[in-house]
């Protein structure tokens, strides 16, 4: 977390906090309420800021963004098309293999120009083309754990390509 903090500008960072894990849970959602905008991962945090009314930018991947995102408010959500996703609630193994490919292709370019209308200022500077590269392949298909362990039991057939 104090990673991503340090890329801030240096004249921005003291207005940027990071309380990864400094607070109990009072004091957590006294910040979020507080807080001008909320960044996160399609998460708990993420749900108590939309009951709060804190505005939110949410990152989406492995789960599907028209089924949790926030319905009412002001947030932004993000998400990247990949062929796997969402896979979180399909497969016990993801095709990436816990790459979280679906992440790592939304940008900070994105992330930063979402966050800053949410704030009412103006797109960051920098290129866009900075943004995460696609993923590379990844063969084969997924299958449940349990179809395959079903299917070995001759309740079925089930492959898995590689």
């Amino acid at each position: 977390t104090e990673s991503v903090r340090q890329m801030i500008t240096p004249e921005l960072r003291p207005r940027v906090m990071n309380a990864a894990g400094a607070l109990d849970f009072g004091e957590f959602l006294a910040l979020i309420e507080r807080a001008d905008v909320l960044v996160t991962g399609d998460s708990g945090p993420l749900h108590l800021a939309v009951a709060l009314g804190t505005p939110t930018v949410s990152v989406f991947g492995p789960c599907a963004p028209e089924a949790y995102r926030p319905l009412e408010g002001h947030h932004r959500v993000l998400s990247s098309s990949v062929y796997c996703s969402p896979c979180l609630h399909w497969v016990d193994e993801p095709p990436c293999a816990g790459e979280n490919l679906c992440m790592q292709r939304i940008g900070w370019h994105e992330v930063a120009a979402a966050t800053a209308e949410l704030l009412g200022l103006p797109p960051p500077d920098g290129d866009a083309g900075e943004e995460a590269s696609a993923p590379g392949p990844v063969a084969g298909y997924a299958v449940r754990k349990s179809v395959a362990r079903e299917a070995a039991a001759g309740g079925g057939t089930a492959s898995r390509g590689e």
